[in-house]
């Protein structure tokens, strides 16, 4: 009896490290609607994820386009921390303001020169520190050297 209860006892353990070991295991499980380009995930932790596309495209002052690439990003993941991914941003940051953008691609906007920052297609009314994604989304930067920047993407 009790040699019986002792395999018991070993076959429940056994059950048991195999539970706690593949229960945190799942696989993901991706849905691409290209129409909104939106990707959902689910993780480990059974939360699912949504991701979204993030375009972006820089150009210098002359319209040359210097970086054009896309990628998706989690939901709310922060557009400058996805742009550092993507590409090198060279940025300085104001206390009270937020970054501003210096450099793409090693192309540096000197003296009056500046980024200006388009989102979804429009000037953005915030910094790029404020810029979070959350659905699908598009910043253009263009190197300016007049007020008002030509909007000059097409």
């Amino acid at each position: 009896m009790q040699v019986k209860l002792y395999f018991v006892q070993i076959a429940l353990i056994v059950v048991l490290i195999f539970a706690v070991f593949f229960a945190g295991y799942q696989t993901a499980i991706s849905i691409n609607s290209p129409a909104h380009s939106v990707h959902n995930y689910v993780t480990d932790s059974n939360i699912p994820l949504v991701y979204y596309q993030f375009n972006l495209k820089a150009v210098d002052g002359n319209g040359v386009v210097i970086f054009n690439d896309s990628n998706v990003f989690a939901d709310g993941t922060p557009a400058l921390s996805a742009m550092q991914k993507m590409t090198s941003i060279g940025f300085n940051q104001d206390p009270s303001y937020g970054a501003f953008i210096t450099s793409i691609n090693g192309i540096k906007a000197n003296g009056s020169d500046w980024w200006g920052l388009y989102l979804d297609g429009n000037e953005s009314s915030v910094g790029i520190s404020y810029i979070v994604i959350n659905k699908p989304t598009s910043i253009e930067l263009q190197l300016c050297n007049s007020w008002p920047c030509a909007h000059i993407f097409s």
